[in-house]
């Protein structure tokens, strides 16, 4: 996009937090299309992969919160794709296999046989629709770039100022690359590597027998009287992996009139048994920690998209502190919060001991840092104000010293950081913690889906939105209750989840991370159900389904077809 056909007002769109959506149609098959979007980080401008479909249902994109796409902190090109379905049932993979034989087996072929099976599809077809909205960091793809990059990392050590501080950087280096990559790329490498060194010890033992080829014997024969590198390499690959075969072996001390002419072979053979003992050794561990590494990370599945369903039925389960002495007819016509959910799902649902005990989610959002102080404000407010039987609170010293403390606590718990305050290309950042609707689950199994309440405490919300909640005693505002304008109340950079929680199958703390941005918001939409039963009556998880939504009830979704 040109710069001279950019809208002078994007700007200021941007700054006061509206978010300009996209207008993507998906393929012209709903049930096996799909669309992708490229977002160049540079630009605000957004490629679109397919454009020759011509469906009717479009995907909204938008920016952050800031509305700057300098804000991600991933560099890679980041695609949002999308793909539209008649409404599916959880089932297991088998059948969804076997359903979808049958249907390319019977498929129709002719024309007539076409258009009388799609006029009946149209009558009936469901009326509600799902969609399968994933975010993919596309990577470059591995073989020979992987071990381009590990040389790359090896050597990408910086100004070091002694040689010692060189070495230490690229063994670490080693390191870091090996838990990085995977099982395979770093067993090719250390065989590369296995070689080279068998490769310099061959050197050295071919140049140390030309001295006195009587130190070094080859079935009886002396050295030279087969192939030198041949014999060299033997010799060199035994004594470093210290199998020792003895076909070819340096001479004993009664075998040669003087000893000392093979002092150099026998220290080169000795230099490489060490080194040899010290390299499986550290082989070995490698693979053992990445192992660990592995046992560690948790086996769930977070879900791409995050939902937020509003409406009267979005939030059944919170309770408003005005409700006891409100009358029924009242509540009924106050709209409850707003409820941002995402869910996830343990990976070893099907498997005896799979749970993951004592598990916790921990939710921070980055937020800008000059909205800091009126969302701990808020939250003093309400802690210290908000009460079922006191309305009108009387403001003395001990409730003052006691906000006091409350903001202290809360000014406690935001951390706030500038990358580099000294440039002005540093970002300054602020974390707030975010309240998740039960955060603990004593026994994760298979399905966990967070929620959280975009209330008048929620840091997600733009300073005026949660005044306006505030104000409305704890509920919606009604001329808020749309997609557009619950869009335009959130305000957030990024929202950080870390899982943690005890492997039962393992006893050991195993943990996992999953980072939302502003991007992955659909508002007006809920999850498709996971859970189902098989033949044998046990409840399974259909994985598949896990970034699939739809509709919520009542209807109200983003408008995805408004430019």
């Amino acid at each position: 996009m040109e710069d001279s056909e950019k809208d002078p007002n994007s700007d200021k769109k941007r700054d006061s937090g509206m978010q300009s959506p996209l207008l993507i149609a998906p393929p012209e098959d709903p049930r096996t299309g799909g669309v992708s979007l490229q977002h160049d980080h540079g630009t605000d401008d957004y490629t679109q992969e397919n454009p020759n479909s011509n469906a009717n249902f479009p995907l909204l994109v938008t920016e952050n919160g800031t509305g700057r796409a300098d804000d991600h902190d991933v560099a890679m090109p980041l695609t949002v794709d999308i793909v539209t379905s008649d409404q599916q049932k959880p089932m297991h993979t088998a059948e969804r296999q076997l359903n979808k034989l049958r249907n390319f087996f019977s498929a129709p072929d002719s024309n007539e046989e076409r258009n009388s099976d799609s006029n009946d599809a149209e009558q009936n077809a469901p009326k509600i629709m799902q969609y399968r909205v994933t975010k993919q960091i596309h990577q470059k793809k591995k073989g020979f770039r992987g071990i381009l990059d590990f040389i790359r990392t090896v050597f990408s050590v910086g100004k070091m100022e002694t040689s010692s501080s060189t070495t230490n950087a690229i063994f670490i280096n080693c390191i870091n690359w090996a838990f990085r990559a995977n099982f395979g790329l770093v067993f090719i490498v250390c065989l590369l590597f296995y070689f080279l060194i068998i490769l310099f010890f061959t050197a050295l033992i071919i140049a140390a027998g030309q001295l006195d080829k009587t130190c070094i014997n080859i079935s009886g024969d002396e050295f030279g009287a087969v192939n030198t590198f041949t014999a060299g390499f033997a010799l060199a690959w035994t004594t470093f992996s210290t199998v020792g075969y003895g076909n070819t072996s340096t001479q004993s001390s009664n075998s040669v009139h003087e000893l000392g002419n093979c002092a150099l072979i026998t220290i080169f053979c000795s230099v490489c048994s060490f080194t040899g003992v010290l390299y499986a050794g550290f082989a070995g561990a490698i693979f053992f920690s990445k192992v660990s590494v592995i046992q560690c990370r948790a086996q769930v599945l977070f879900s791409d998209p995050i939902v937020i369903r509003y409406g009267k039925h979005s939030n059944d389960f919170a309770d408003s502190d005005d409700e006891e002495e409100s009358s029924d007819d009242e509540n009924t016509k106050k709209v409850p919060c707003p409820v941002l959910e995402f869910r996830l799902v343990n990976l070893m649902y099907n498997q005896m001991y799979g749970e993951i005990v004592d598990a916790k989610l921990n939710c921070v959002v980055s937020i800008n840092p000059e909205d800091v102080e009126s969302v701990i404000q808020d939250n003093v407010r309400s802690d210290s104000h908000h009460s079922k039987k006191d309305k009108t609170p009387n403001i003395t010293l001990g409730k003052w010293m006691k906000d006091i403390h409350i903001f202290q606590k809360k000014i406690g718990q935001v951390i706030t950081f500038n990358e580099d305050p000294s440039s002005p290309l540093g970002k300054k950042r602020a974390f707030l913690p975010m309240l998740i609707e039960a955060s603990d689950h004593p026994f994760f199994k298979r399905v966990w889906v967070a929620k959280h309440i975009l209330n008048e405490t929620s840091p997600l919300l733009s300073a005026k939105a949660r005044k306006l909640v505030k104000r409305n005693n704890g509920f919606w505002p009604e001329h808020l209750n749309n997609s557009e304008s619950v869009r335009s109340c959130i305000k957030f950079n990024q929202i950080v989840v870390s899982l943690t929680g005890v492997s039962n199958i393992s006893g050991s703390t195993v943990y996992s991370q999953k980072v939302y941005d502003f991007v992955n918001v659909n508002v007006g939409y809920q999850f498709v159900t996971l859970l189902y039963r098989w033949n044998d009556n046990t409840l399974n998880v259909d994985t598949s389904l896990i970034n699939d939504v739809k509709e919520q009830n009542g209807g109200g979704g983003e408008a995805l077809n408004q430019q």
